[in-house]
């Protein structure tokens, strides 16, 4: 499990270590840059303070030999253009200075001499020199003290750097095991948390701002939860209540039927039918609506024309439409194209208008619309029985608007099939009622 606590540590402290890193690395370059200069201007200035050095001093082969048996703590060495030695200091020892690589006149240089010590060179070209001709001449000092600074104030960047580090990372973690602290309390209060009770929310006021997004989207997701569990026990309740009356007409009939079997006459039989065929009714659309719902039924698209399909689904309920005399209107533009599957758009049409046969007045008329403009069909007809308070329910399983008229056809789950099927096929389904109490439900494409 990836901690929070770690994750940021891991991606925050190579960041600073590198940021640190740089920071050191400029400001030693800084004092680097800065040693050396000052070196170089005293070796200027020793190279001035020479004889030799110095075209307005005079100076002469006594000169020379004066100051190279004395130990001024420098070295210096003289050749020719050509490269002849004439004279070093006697600090050189056995050794010579390095000769000057650069075609330039005057250049600055660090050397190595033969006993391994590191030192700074000035090299430059002296013209008036006695009669003794153009002279190479080359004024060099030891680095040791520079380089010891140097590395002292390496030691003292990385030490601080790695001070500067571990401190960091001691005040992150603190700062960020208090930062999550509310995050954890939020876990705390969801274990404890019981779907069964009603009203159990996150607070939100004392809440960091950065949690309460997440904490209200978690109140938004509970209030759907509770009102599915509260929609799964209506729904069991229905259903109980449903499945009650013909199971306990069955266990009649058939009680009936064992103490006096020759009393069973076929209106016995027709009416096992008809709960039989209630029954199966049931559990067919009980088991539609699941499949719909788990996304188990396939879907295969296909370019439908809308007012085929309609027509379709109208003339298989001509029967009921003839048995309570209503009229079907139809005006729905004929190249009105929709790619889904037919099957299942076929369940949502069959269910919109058999519940608009059903629970329209006799004699009254059934409007079926649709055009090319977001609404592939719209079914209109008079809910004389329906207010507005019942919109909610309406597409609820198991809910009828007037349960006094409905027969053993219907399940009450017409509308939850075709809002579930509406939904897999990324179709919206919405009932608005007018003030004529005529009720308008529409199908219509989600845009992507």
């Amino acid at each position: 499990m990836i901690s929070i606590q770690r994750h940021v540590l891991s991606r925050l402290l190579p960041g600073i270590f590198v940021i640190w890193f740089v920071a050191g690395a400029t400001m030693y370059w800084h004092v680097r840059r800065e040693m050396v200069f000052r070196l170089d201007q005293e070796l200027l200035e020793i190279a001035d303070a020479l004889p030799f050095g110095n075209s307005g001093a005079g100076g002469g082969m006594i000169a020379f030999e004066e100051i190279a048996k004395e130990d001024f703590g420098i070295y210096f060495q003289i050749r020719t253009l050509e490269g002849d030695p004439i004279l070093k200091s006697e600090s050189l020892g056995r050794f010579a200075l390095p000769r000057s690589n650069s075609e330039d006149e005057e250049a600055f240089s660090d050397a190595r001499l033969g006993n391994g010590d590191r030192i700074r060179m000035y090299f430059f070209t002296s013209y008036e020199n006695g009669g003794l001709g153009p002279l190479s001449i080359a004024v060099a000092r030891s680095r040791e003290e520079v380089d010891g600074t140097l590395f002292q104030t390496a030691i003292v960047i990385l030490a601080l750097g790695f001070a500067v580090l571990f401190g960091f990372a001691i005040l992150l973690r603190f700062s960020l095991r208090s930062g999550l602290e509310p995050l954890r309390q939020v876990g705390i209060q969801a274990s404890e948390m019981n779907p069964q009770i009603k009203g159990g929310r996150y607070p939100e006021d004392s809440l960091p701002a950065e949690l309460k997004p997440i904490v209200r989207n978690l109140n938004i997701q509970l209030d759907r939860i509770e009102e599915g569990l509260e929609r799964e026990r209506r729904f069991g309740s229905d259903l109980a209540h449903e499945l009650r009356n013909p199971v306990a007409a069955l266990r009649s009939n058939a009680e009936v039927a064992l103490k006096w079997p020759e009393k069973v006459t076929e209106d016995v039989f027709v009416e096992i039918g008809e709960l039989a065929n209630e029954l199966h009714i049931t559990l067919d659309d009980m088991l539609t609506l699941a499949r719909i719902e788990t996304r188990k039924a396939r879907i295969r698209k296909e370019r439908l024309r809308v007012r085929q399909v309609v027509e379709l689904c109208v003339s298989r309920l001509e029967p009921d439409v003839k048995r309570r005399r209503l009229s079907v209107e139809i005006e729905i533009d004929p190249e009105l194209h929709i790619e889904t599957d037919e099957s299942m758009l076929r369940t949502i049409v069959s269910n919109l208008i058999g519940n608009a046969v059903e629970y329209s007045p006799e004699g009254s008329t059934i409007s079926l619309t649709g055009r090319d403009d977001g609404d592939l069909l719209v079914v209109s007809n008079q809910a004389v029985n329906l207010c507005r308070e019942d919109l909610p329910k309406l597409f609820e399983r198991m809910w009828r608007g007037d349960p006094s008229r409905t027969d053993s056809t219907h399940s009450g789950l017409g509308l939850s099939i075709s809002l579930a099927t509406a939904e897999a096929l990324r179709l919206s389904l919405n009932a608005q009622l007018d003030d004529d109490s005529v009720l308008h439900i529409r199908i219509g494409e989600i845009e992507a």
